[in-house]
């Protein structure tokens, strides 16, 4: 990559993802050392929030420059971005006219 991913541009793609295949396909995905993983094989049992909480610690998630966005309810994808100031959150909705990004408190379940 010429030049890192800018959070903007992270929930711009994930938008462009969800309008494409819809909220309930989308997995957990993470920007980490300039790199976007996508957390697959999730058992039934285990929620996509409670995925990202598990592994996001082991790949990275947390240090300054990172992200993550991540399926929260069955029509709200949450995204994070940690950077030297702490962590920021959005929330990525349906609206009347296409999605929309909005700035939340850090979610309850958000244990990194």
């Amino acid at each position: 990559m010429g030049s890192p991913l800018k959070f903007e541009q992270f929930l711009d793609a994930t938008c462009n993802i969800l309008d494409e295949d819809g909220f309930v396909a989308y997995l957990p995905t993470l920007y980490v050392n300039d790199e976007i993983l996508v957390v697959e094989g999730i058992p039934d049992s285990v929620s996509d929030t409670d995925a990202l909480n598990n592994v996001g610690s082991e790949y990275g998630l947390g240090s300054s420059g990172t992200f993550f966005a991540v399926l929260a309810a069955a029509d709200t994808v949450v995204a994070g971005e940690f950077s030297f100031t702490g962590w920021r959150f959005a929330q990525i909705q349906p609206g009347n006219s296409g999605l929309v990004i909005s700035w939340v408190e850090r979610p309850l379940w958000f244990r990194l």
